[in-house]
């Protein structure tokens, strides 16, 4: 499991280095946007750090760029236009110096012109010359001339290292000694900055369904509620907003069931039983949950369906009350009894469990929508039989 950047630097320390690279020079920034979880995270703390800055420090221009392939899925293309549209709306309001250019190639480099006017083969994962000339090529003209009106420029990417290994690889090669800021690749006078080039994939995912989008948009787009990433099973994602309202709305009236399997490490103090643990983010990791007199309030309700004496395991059943994040598994770790193969909180390894997985099941969901009961099951994963089998 890639490390939590957030166990590393608090969200704070994010945010003011993002104001630090900005107030540092006048050097403009070219962001760039696709509308996937990577640079809309990115973006969020860009607009949150600096909406933090007094009117007369916000005087370095900000470009939000996007590329149009002219061939993107209808809903793909009408998110991305509303999200630009959204932030040009948003920034004029509370004076952010930020502007808004959705690329498309020239007529040229246009996919139909490519493929039928000059027969171009159909993309292949071997030979995508549809990205290089529908999206880069766009990028790529956009910062030159960005460059050569301004002399230098600063290029944000919402990369990550943990993305792949060729990726850290790629990103590490073009770094500056002592500084936060990378050499372009290809570009004289363009540098590159990379917010969240430390963040995991969950980091990226915590942040965006824990903080309100600010230029309007929902982040969540369909999920209505979320699992860890470690955890299995059942999710509802919503294909229409009044859909996802009403069951938003349900969640948060705690009127749908939600029910887990989980194995865990020893044995709880009774059969059954209601836990009312307070829950806040704990000061020595801050990607873990902990309880706390002073957080917020947070309830689980378990029953023992069998505890394996030999392995000194109890398989248990959990409805949650409350819906915290990593409500279960903080609760447990309180106990004593950790999720197994939770290593986050305190459960040793279990290698049975496959790697970034725990011994937690999302296996029941149920809700009544519009006078109509609903109710979804999830089998365990295998890997819960094979460690009691062993």
């Amino acid at each position: 499991m890639s490390k939590s950047v957030i166990a590393k630097r608090t969200l704070s320390d994010v945010l003011e280095e993002i104001r630090t690279v900005y107030l540092d020079d006048d050097r403009p920034w070219i962001i760039g946007f696709s509308g996937g979880k990577d640079s809309t995270c990115m973006v969020q703390l860009v607009w949150t750090a600096l909406s933090k800055l007094p009117a007369e420090k916000l005087t370095k221009k900000i470009y939000v760029i996007s590329s149009d392939t002219l061939v993107e899925a209808p809903q793909i293309a009408d998110r991305i236009t509303r999200n630009l549209a959204n932030m040009e709306k948003y920034a004029e309001k509370i004076k952010l110096p930020l502007g808004t250019n959705l690329l498309t190639p020239p007529i040229s480099n246009t996919f139909w012109v490519r493929l039928l006017g000059l027969g171009y083969p159909a993309p292949t994962t071997l030979f995508r010359w549809c990205t290089d000339m529908l999206k880069i090529s766009n990028a790529d003209r956009f910062i030159q001339e960005t460059v050569s009106k301004h002399g230098e420029a600063i290029v944000l990417l919402g990369t990550r290292k943990s993305e792949s290994v060729v990726r850290k690889q790629s990103m590490n090669t073009y770094k500056i000694d002592g500084s936060v800021l990378s050499r372009h690749s290809q570009f004289d006078q363009t540098f590159v900055y990379t917010p969240i080039e430390d963040f995991s994939s969950e980091d990226v995912w915590n942040y965006l369904l824990e903080n309100e989008n600010p230029w309007g948009e929902e982040n969540r787009e369909g999920i209505v509620h979320r699992l860890d990433r470690v955890t299995s099973g059942l999710i509802v994602c919503a294909l229409n907003l009044e859909s996802y309202n009403l069951l938003k709305d349900k969640f948060k009236n705690r009127e749908i069931t939600k029910s887990y399997v989980a194995l865990i490490e020893g044995s709880l103090p009774s059969d059954s039983g209601i836990l009312n643990l307070p829950l806040a983010r704990s000061l020595k990791n801050r990607s873990k949950r902990t309880v706390d007199t002073n957080g917020r309030n947070s309830t689980t309700k378990y029953e023992v369906l069998n505890f394996y004496e030999d392995l000194n395991i109890s398989k248990i059943e959990l409805d949650l009350i409350t819906g915290r994040n990593h409500q279960i598994r903080a609760h447990m770790e309180y106990m004593k009894t950790p999720v197994l193969n939770d290593t986050l909180y305190n459960a040793s390894k279990n290698h049975i469990i496959p790697e970034n997985s725990i011994a937690l099941h999302s296996a029941v969901l149920k809700f009544t929508l519009d006078n109509d009961k609903y109710s979804f099951s999830s089998e365990v994963p295998s890997f819960f039989n094979r460690v009691i089998d062993v």
